[in-house]
């Protein structure tokens, strides 16, 4: 897997390769600018921020379930490899001090499969029981727009803020004067 990835980079960002020293002194700038006095608290600001509520109780739940199962099994090596990655890199950004809005970018697709899993595990759960379809199903949409409204309102309220500001009118840029010196 770290080969396939390497591989991956190399194919995908060739200059990285070919101009190393460049690419890093470029990497580790950007990387100053986004870590500073943050922290766990900023951190988690930024994840209920980010998945809100809702999806954070079910990636938590997700999360859990996925120690229980790489700990347990089945699966152990699939489980350690889905819960690691996103606890790995949390603890590195709040060892760092990641402040930065774009810091948590990296998980979320880890985070967001992980609160899928905790739906899907749910529903799973849900017909073990002598439930009634027509309540069964209620229960199940429930869910899913518990888990689903909340972020897609934000991302729409996010959407029409992004919209206003860029038809609102342009403030004049300054321009640095050559002076000649």
């Amino acid at each position: 897997a770290v080969l396939a990835g390497l591989v991956a980079f190399v194919i995908a960002t060739p200059i990285a390769v070919l101009d190393l020293p460049v690419f890093l002194n470029g990497f580790g700038g950007a990387a100053s600018r986004l870590f500073g006095a943050g922290g766990p608290a900023n951190l988690f600001e930024q994840l209920v921020g980010t998945l809100q509520w809702p999806g954070l109780v079910l990636a938590i739940a997700g999360m859990m379930l996925g120690v229980t199962r790489a700990v347990t099994g089945p699966g152990h090596t699939r489980w350690t490899l889905l819960v690691g990655f996103p606890v790995v890199y949390v603890a590195a950004v709040v060892w760092h001090g990641g402040t930065s809005d774009t810091v948590l970018l990296p998980i979320l697709p880890a985070v967001v499969l992980i609160a899928a899993i905790a739906v899907v595990s749910g529903v799973s759960q849900l017909r073990r029981f002598a439930i009634p379809r027509a309540v069964r199903t209620a229960l199940i949409a429930t869910l899913t727009v518990f888990a689903i409204l909340p972020p897609t309102v934000l991302s729409i309220e996010l959407v029409r803020q992004a919209g206003r500001e860029a038809q609102s009118p342009e403030r004049p840029v300054s321009v640095p004067v050559d002076t000649g010196r």
